[in-house]
């Protein structure tokens, strides 16, 4: 499992980073640190929301210490069909790939999952945003394609 995050010493840590909270790949909304005190040393407080399920999460963490940062991955990929829930897209190097199902994580990824199968019945060229983490990949955007 340790292919999947690198550990990393909190104080390197910044906002529109990542990090693992319960295990969960988690981008980082903001931060603070407080300094040394008498009763030890700094701490940095994080505010993160899950990259998949869009749960909050607050961290407290001494800034010395380590914490995992996940390896993210986020490609766009050209969109070719939607049928049944599943989607098809054109992969890196230009082979048709059918692994991947329309949003349905979180309660965001419904409205997601909505707009993109408007956008498809219209007719549009669209590009779908997949981001993959932790084992777990999802499309969470698209775009449409602009003459």
């Amino acid at each position: 499992m340790s292919s999947l995050f690198v550990p990393t010493q909190c104080s390197a840590l910044r906002v529109g980073g990542y990090m693992l909270i319960n295990n969960r790949p988690a981008k980082i909304i903001s931060m603070t640190t407080s300094k040394t005190g008498k009763h030890g040393g700094a701490k940095a407080h994080f505010f993160a929301v899950d990259i998949f399920t869009d749960k909050k999460y607050e961290h407290l963490e001494m800034t010395t210490a380590n914490i995992d940062v996940p390896y993210v991955i986020k490609n766009d990929y050209q969109l070719i069909d939607i049928e049944d829930n599943s989607i098809s897209y054109l992969d890196d190097k230009g082979n048709a790939v059918n692994d991947l199902f329309m949003p349905n994580i979180s309660e965001s990824d419904n409205e997601l999952a909505e707009n993109l199968q408007n956008a498809f019945d219209d007719g549009n060229e669209l590009y779908i945003t997949v981001i993959s983490s932790m084992n777990i990949t999802a499309v969470k955007g698209f775009k449409i394609k602009t003459a």
